[in-house]
């Protein structure tokens, strides 16, 4: 059982051998630390990092040091680990899932073990080096802990992997390790306006800071991926049709090129620059799609591939299935056990969606997910893009609440 992982403090030896690793590979990528407001404030914490690679791992254990601290981690995370997750004290969860066992966990290592809680809010890593959604509940946890909430803010780590190609480049890194809110803050802020500050700290982005800093990447295949999360052509508004190769991006419908500088920039090759910063073109897809939902009609279909995740044991391949994502939410087809099964997600359930470019090196996927399993998909049609869902499932949410039509339902109907 995944909860009772949370039960344990973390082993001081195994924790620490964590950490010498961890500063040994921090160390190799030129880490720099700030640290500021912490003096005189005693653990334990509640604190929150952004996400954007997994070198944020090692980036956290190097900064958060003695006493370590245990770590929310998806359930993905216990495979073949579950033994070495428990002796770390991590706490394990479900992406997206209004999982109370996860807020009593994370109770547990606060009140009992006397171990600070480090928490990604984001869930996922970023997509284009800038801020995801963050849940609305993290004002309220905040309160129900009622310690100081320290922020975790890393710089350079999207940069050195991106999410759309997880190559390395050489990249320096850095790690603002800040008090947010003190313990009488906590105490005497609502939830509401914790979370309004929270969410304001949490900005950032990473090709600002690269172009600021003058950090120079000059690999030839720097942009090799970029289409992943840009699948959509300014030039011609086609969908689903741009590449990428070396350092340049295209789209195979009209022919246009853009090249990736050594400074995070984009240049057309011909005519207009329609967005020289990457996340304004990414952020320009989210509009559209808000303009779909807006209209009612928003819809993608797509064959997939279903593998379920019920515990750390690993995936089960279940063979093909068929995803519909609507106005409505998910609704996924498949068959288990010689039975059709038909899972239905509202779109008042998941606030963002956790997509993927080639996980596994099986090809652009997304994960749903219940409290009790995980289904990792692998879309299959050439009209399908992951990064859309993940835009329209946060848009989705956003216009039902919007719309005075947002409950708090969160459950998955499931029937064989």
């Amino acid at each position: 059982m995944i909860e009772a992982v949370a039960r344990k403090k973390p082993n001081k030896l195994l924790a620490g051998i964590a950490w010498g690793a961890s500063a040994a590979i921090t160390a190799h990528h030129g880490l720099r630390i700030q640290k500021a407001g912490l003096n005189g404030t005693k653990p334990p914490y509640l604190i929150l990092s952004n996400h954007q690679s997994f070198t944020d791992y090692y980036v956290a254990y190097r900064v958060v040091g003695r006493p370590y601290a245990s770590f929310v981690a998806d359930i993905e995370s216990f495979i073949g680990l579950e033994q070495p997750c428990r002796w770390l004290g991590v706490i394990g969860t479900r992406k997206f899932t209004n999982d109370i066992s996860l807020v009593r966990n994370i109770l547990h290592a606060v009140r009992v073990n006397k171990t600070s809680v480090v928490l990604y809010p984001e869930a996922r890593y970023c997509n284009m080096g800038t801020t995801c959604a963050l849940p609305p509940s993290v004002g309220k946890l905040a309160k129900q802990l009622g310690v100081p909430v320290v922020m975790l803010k890393m710089r350079g780590t999207h940069l050195m992997a991106p999410f759309w190609n997880t190559r390395k480049r050489k990249v320096p890194l850095e790690a603002e390790y800040s008090l947010l809110l003190n313990e009488e803050q906590v105490q005497a802020l609502s939830a509401d306006e914790m979370n309004r500050q929270i969410t304001d700290s949490f900005a950032y982005d990473e090709y600002r800071w690269q172009q600021e800093n003058r950090i120079r990447i000059d690999e030839p295949w720097r942009a090799e991926g970029l289409h992943r999360a840009l699948y959509w052509c300014p030039a011609c508004g086609s969908e689903y049709q741009m590449d990428s190769d070396g350092a340049h991006l295209f789209c195979t419908e009209c022919g246009k090129r853009w090249v990736l500088t050594e400074y995070g920039s984009l240049l057309a090759l011909s005519g207009d620059t329609e967005f020289s910063h990457p996340p304004d073109w990414y952020e320009h897809q989210r509009e559209l799609v808000r303009s779909e939902i807006e209209a009612g009609t928003y819809a993608v279909q797509t064959p997939v591939r279903v593998e379920s995740l019920p515990g750390g044991g690993g995936f089960i391949d279940l063979g093909m299935g068929e995803l519909t994502h609507s106005m409505d939410g998910f609704t996924l087809h498949f068959s288990e056990n010689g039975k059709l099964r038909i899972v239905h997600i509202p779109p008042s359930s998941m606030y963002s969606l956790h997509n993927e470019y080639d996980f596994k090196g099986k090809g652009m996927g997304l994960s749903l997910s219940t409290l009790d399993e995980s289904w990792y998909l692998y879309t299959k049609s050439p009209e399908c893009n992951t990064t859309k869902m993940m835009f329209a499932t946060e848009e989705l949410y956003r216009y039902i609440k919007e719309k005075n039509e947002f409950d708090t339902i969160d459950e998955i109907d499931s029937s064989s």
